[in-house]
């Protein structure tokens, strides 16, 4: 060996370079970190890993900095390089390490200051861009700069939330007085906020930063959400049924809702009659009597009679002591099936071509019938026959199913067209649709929450008790045992993936209850409303954390 020479010390991490070297690097992330070494021998050729085995390494601290137990490897890259593993210590201070060839005493030597967590010294705040409203999360924003005079990302901060109080780094801590504060963490594009809960009208957020800055924010919060008007009826709702007694509409649940700042809102408790109580509710009643509908008020179904015909329904929103706030006329009609002569299929899925998916990601194909540009109810025997092109097979015309088959499309999209013969009683029409096949292993695309069938876009969400208690997380059971609160990960072919793949992880738990594993609430009462838990849910690749 002629010469030994220690480059600089780097990472291939993109959230990592252009770093300090800091003790949360070497004590946490040291694996992600190398140190080139160039050693040569007498004829000047760069020697590989595998023939440096016998040098002597020496690290004068290795509870700043540690070497790892194969310390030179070859990097795909950079050639050879020296490997560390963690500390467990967040020491700061400067490491010599020293490379000695026995052989002759070649020395190369480089020297590493690993730094401070860096110290926050300014916390900029201001007032959130969005109405604030009471139980509602808002983006608080916020601006971070260190005793350098360096701009922080949030996402390099360490937190600790504990309700009204956010400590940042271990030394700054951001209290709010009639709020609640939380970090929503998005790990699938590395962006972290800083959440405000509004719990009272008048809400102060104070931050006191390491090196003794204070900043504080007088804010005012709307009142709370409550139902106040009904929008109408979801776009997928249909309001019309060919004359067909097996034929059926639910109106319950296909509402739109809007509270007193004319936004979305989860849907209120349905009742099938009047019936006072302790939070808003709605029911459903018939406005006329034509017979050419069936309606039955405990599930909040319209059924079709064989007779054509229009019938009005009565949508009433009513407070908690049954006084109206809002009403709204839907209108039903029933047409002669022989009448209706254009139709469309139903949205589909991208179709599975492995037997692995009989039973999970079967189809039904269903066709609907066109009364102008409005959808028509119509019953599936009217289905003649179904034929496909460019090679998917696994329909069968008899069952109107798609059952799994094997067709290797090595794991590419594939497209077909499907035709399906309808029969409305005086002709056979075809209808065509586009669709896609893949042999792809299924995988979750995203982990979705809702509450109330309204998507949960903050990391906060207010659930009373009772929601929680000996109900499922999960939609794998009876409608009666499900939460409000619902969890769903869906793979690129549209199916949920399996319950037993989630996993529910709950901390910071105040209110001394569970979440089991597969997504079970039990052991909540009312004594536990005000206080809080955080649930951690895994599924597949993908990850989602709610306050």
């Amino acid at each position: 060996i002629e010469s030994i020479v220690l480059g600089e010390i780097t990472t291939d991490d993109e959230d990592l370079k252009g770093k300090d070297i800091n003790v949360e690097a070497m004590s946490k992330n040291a694996c992600k970190y190398y140190l080139p070494i160039t050693v040569k021998d007498q004829y000047g050729n760069i020697l590989k890993a595998e023939e440096l085995n016998n040098l002597d390494i020496y690290t004068s601290d290795t509870s700043i900095i540690k070497l790892a137990a194969t310390p030179i490897i070859n990097h795909s890259d950079k050639g050879t390089v020296m490997q560390f593993q963690n500390t467990g210590y967040e020491k700061s201070g400067t490491v010599v390490i020293t490379i000695v060839a026995p052989a002759n005493g070649k020395i190369g030597s480089k020297s590493i200051t690993v730094m401070d967590k860096p110290q926050i010294d300014i916390v900029n705040i201001s007032a959130p861009a969005s109405t604030l409203k009471q139980n509602t999360a808002v983006i608080l924003p916020v601006s971070i700069v260190d005793m350098n005079n360096k701009q922080m990302n949030l996402k390099d901060i360490s937190f600790v939330s504990n309700g009204n109080n956010l400590t940042l780094n271990s030394f700054t801590f951001m209290t709010a007085v009639g709020a609640v504060l939380s970090v929503d963490k998005d790990y699938a594009s590395g962006t972290t906020n800083i959440m405000l809960t509004p719990t009272a009208q008048y809400v102060v957020v104070t931050v006191s930063t390491h090196t003794g800055k204070v900043q504080t924010l007088n804010l005012t919060a709307n009142e709370a959400s409550v139902p106040t008007y009904i929008k109408g009826v979801k776009p997928d709702f249909a309001t019309l049924l060919a004359n067909d007694a097996s034929l059926s509409s639910v109106l319950k649940d296909n509402i739109v809702f809007l509270d007193q700042y004319s936004e979305e809102i989860p849907i209120p408790v349905y009742k099938p009659a009047k019936a006072s109580g302790s939070e808003p509710y709605y029911i459903i009643r018939e406005k006329s009597f034509n017979n050419c509908t069936n309606f039955n008020a405990a599930t909040g179904t319209i059924h079709s009679t064989a007779n054509s015909g229009t019938e009005v329904y009565i949508i009433e929103l009513l407070n908690k002591d049954s006084t109206i706030i809002h009403t709204l006329e839907v209108t039903i009609t029933v047409v002669n099936m022989k009448n209706v002569t254009s139709f469309g299929i139903n949205d589909l899925n991208k179709f599975y071509t492995d037997v692995s998916g009989v039973g999970t990601h079967n189809q039904t194909i269903e066709v609907y019938g066109l009364s102008g540009s409005k959808r028509v109810v119509v019953n599936q025997d009217v289905i003649m026959n179904i034929s496909t092109t460019n090679g998917l097979a696994g329909i069968n015309t008899a069952g109107r199913t798609y059952i799994p088959t094997n067709i290797d499309t090595k794991g590419e999209d594939r497209s077909s067209e499907l035709t399906v013969f309808v029969y409305n009683g005086a002709d056979i029409i075809p209808v065509t649709k586009n669709v896609v096949f893949s042999n792809a292993s299924p995988v979750a695309q995203a982990l979705e929450i809702e509450y109330g069938g309204v998507k949960v876009n903050s990391d906060v969400v207010n659930v009373p008790y009772f929601e929680l208690s000996n109900k499922s997380l999960l939609s794998f059971v009876a409608e009666a045992s499900r939460s409000k609160l619902q969890f769903s990960a869906k793979e690129q072919y549209g199916v949920q993936k399996s319950r037993n793949l989630y996993k529910f992880i709950v901390t910071n738990n105040t209110a001394g209850v569970s979440i089991s594993p597969v997504g079970f609430g039990s052991g909540f009462r009312s004594a536990d409303s005000g206080r809080s838990l955080q649930l951690a849910v895994f599924v597949d690749n993908l990850f989602k954390q709610i306050k």
